[in-house]
């Protein structure tokens, strides 16, 4: 749903964390606009699962740590 809708791209974890987490895939290098609209992607996919998710609130904590470190 995520890929089709939000063409956003996830991969499940390796041990010892598999079925516990999952990744952000990507082909390479991702710049801080790309990690923003992925994390929004995921937010938005978790919202349309219903899960109870305060929309923006991981593209507002990636944003504070992107202003630190932007290049």
């Amino acid at each position: 749903a995520m890929q089709d809708k939000y063409r956003a791209y996830i991969a499940g974890s390796q041990e010892p964390y598999k079925g516990r987490f999952f990744r952000i895939a990507h082909l390479g290098y991702m710049s801080g606009y790309d990690i923003l609209t992925a994390l929004s992607a995921v937010e938005m996919a978790l919202s349309d699962f219903g899960f109870e998710n305060p929309s923006g609130k991981a593209v507002a904590a990636a944003e504070i740590i992107l202003k630190e470190h932007w290049k």
